[in-house]
């Protein structure tokens, strides 16, 4: 087979103006529910979340479900699809949703319903419509990919196979919060989108099948963060001072994240309107040992005389990975103080604490680990844009561009495995749940080659 996908795939058919056109209706919202009656469970969901409909139980068989109260079990069972249906991460929701009009459309070309409830067919209990299944989902990722277009034609000719692949794992997703039924599987999907990174190799050449990825933050990089000139711009209205409690809480968020490797969505919000949530790091996430002992708060004059020995202890909260923190909650990581380090997390902890206090536990838990003056969570964009403007005072454009706050988790991986660490540990203190991450982000440095 040779040409490129759309020669492989043949004339396509119409495709309608765009995808937002489709019939994208959702289950019709039921009532919140606010308060359940007396003898029901409180608290079951949110007092504003929206709860969907649910289909009408079967009746007349031997395994109904009969209640005598039937509004009691409706609630509960509403409450149970809400949660069932939340699991996945908002961002995670939010693409599924936006990616299901796609299913739609595709669905309705080749002439059949979006939803693939057969579970025979699914599971390949009925082999002729499971084939059938097969064929519906292949068809999809080809139909997907010949649409598709890169990101930037100066990174590669065309979208790559596996984007199109994310894609259908998005619509399976979707499918089953809505469906409650698996969509099929088949050993015909992986065996097509190997067979398609094989021939975009020999078509565009295997080096654009390579992932772009961010390059490490080093030690000399970071000194330079540490080194800004007064009055440098991070942000609209911010500017580099060392009396500043903002500079000094950016100063602390970088050493922080190159020696824990917190991805950004740890230490800071998505937009600046964004609620703070309990489920991320806080003040009181951080905390001391002194002289052996732990303690929750220092004053003013014991941060300043911290000496080897002495480290900061934070507590992971939620992250990526572990939405519930609880994988990661119970390994503190622990930052050892060392005060001629220019580098050193717990020493610019320290200081951010005295120039931003908080000594009132209760103020620590409301308060971000990494916030601003006003105790207002940092936020993404403000996060990006500092550190793309302190890295522009004294690296090029062409050096910063393959630099971002991802970079710091990637120096920290590169420099354990650089110091020796086996992959276990990297693993470990990266607080990876896949050893796949540890060969993918753990690169041997230039400096290491002979």
């Amino acid at each position: 087979v040779s040409g490129t996908p759309r020669e492989i795939l043949g004339p396509r058919a119409r495709v309608d103006s765009d995808h937002e056109n489709h019939d994208t209706r959702r289950h019709e919202p039921m009532t919140y529910i606010r308060r359940l009656s007396v003898g029901r469970p409180p608290g079951l969901v949110p007092a504003d979340a929206p709860l969907t409909s649910l289909p009408q139980l079967s009746r007349g068989h031997h395994y109904e479900i009969r209640h005598a109260d039937s509004s009691w079990f409706s609630d509960l069972r509403s409450a149970a699809h809400y949660h069932i249906s939340t699991t996945r991460s908002k961002n995670t929701r939010r693409s599924d949703r936006r990616n299901w009009p796609r299913w739609v459309s595709y669905c309705r070309r080749a002439g059949a319903v979006p939803e693939r409830t057969n579970v025979d067919a699914n599971r390949g209990i009925d082999l002729e419509k499971h084939e059938e299944e097969v064929d519906l989902a292949v068809g999809f990722i080809l139909d997907e990919w010949a649409r598709m277009k890169p990101r930037s034609y100066k990174e590669r000719p065309r979208a790559l196979p596996e984007s199109a692949l994310q894609v259908w794992l998005s619509v399976k997703r979707e499918h089953r919060a809505r469906h409650k039924i698996p969509m099929v599987e088949s050993r015909a999907i992986p065996d097509l989108i190997k067979s398609l990174e094989k021939h975009y190799g020999e078509v565009y050449g295997s080096e654009f099948l390579l992932p772009h990825r961010k390059e490490q933050m080093t030690d000399r990089i970071l000194k330079g963060l540490l080194s800004l000139p007064e009055g440098t711009p991070l942000a609209p209205g911010v500017t580099v001072s060392r009396t500043c409690p903002l500079t000094a809480t950016f100063e602390a968020l970088w050493t922080t994240l190159a020696a824990t490797g917190f991805r950004k969505d740890e230490v800071s919000l998505e937009t600046e309107e964004t609620p703070f949530p309990k489920t991320k790091m806080s003040r009181a996430h951080l905390r001391w040992r002194v002289d052996g002992a732990d303690r929750q708060t220092l004053t003013e004059q014991q941060l300043g005389q911290l000496r080897v020995g002495d480290m900061a202890i934070i507590i992971p909260a939620t992250a990526k990975n572990d939405q519930t923190g609880v994988a990661f909650g119970n390994s503190p990581i622990y930052l050892h103080v060392d005060p001629r380090d220019p580098l050193c997390p717990a020493t610019r902890l320290a200081r951010m604490e005295r120039l931003h206090p908080i000594l009132d536990l209760e103020e620590r838990r409301a308060t971000p680990l990494f916030s601003l003056p006003s105790r207002k969570p940092l936020y993404h964009s403000l996060v990006e844009s500092a550190l793309d403007t302190a890295l522009a005072t004294f690296l090029s454009k062409a050096e910063r561009q393959n630099l971002s706050n991802h970079s710091f988790r990637i120096g920290l991986a590169c420099a354990l495995m650089a110091a020796g660490e086996p992959a276990h540990v990297v693993k470990a203190i990266c607080r990876w749940r896949s050893d796949a991450s540890v060969v993918l982000y753990a690169r041997i440095s230039p400096d290491e080659y002979l």
